[in-house]
């Protein structure tokens, strides 16, 4: 299961997903379609814990930029986030 520090993280990952969810429900997709969708935002949100996981300075961004930095460099993955790390130090100036 999850871990403690994981839910705040996890919460503002679905209030970025819900308006995309709720676009979903309301379209003429079908549900096999609306269901793959639904299934990678799960892998999407999964992929980013694991890289807090893997990258503990992470959690110290905000959630949205991290979540748009890693779709930027191609989706989830450890290198993504090592990459998304040291972005936000060059920027941030630390």
């Amino acid at each position: 299961m999850g871990l403690e520090k994981d839910l705040a993280p996890g919460e503002h990952l679905v209030t970025l997903f819900r308006p995309f969810l709720e676009h979903l429900a309301a379209s003429n997709l079908s549900p096999k379609t609306i269901q793959k969708h639904v299934d990678n935002m799960g892998v999407l949100g999964g992929e980013f814990i694991r890289d807090l996981h893997n990258d503990p300075p992470l959690r110290k961004r905000p959630v949205d930029l991290v979540l748009s930095k890693m779709i930027e460099y191609g989706g989830p993955s450890y290198a993504t986030a090592g990459k998304i790390s040291k972005d936000r130090l060059i920027v941030s100036g630390h």
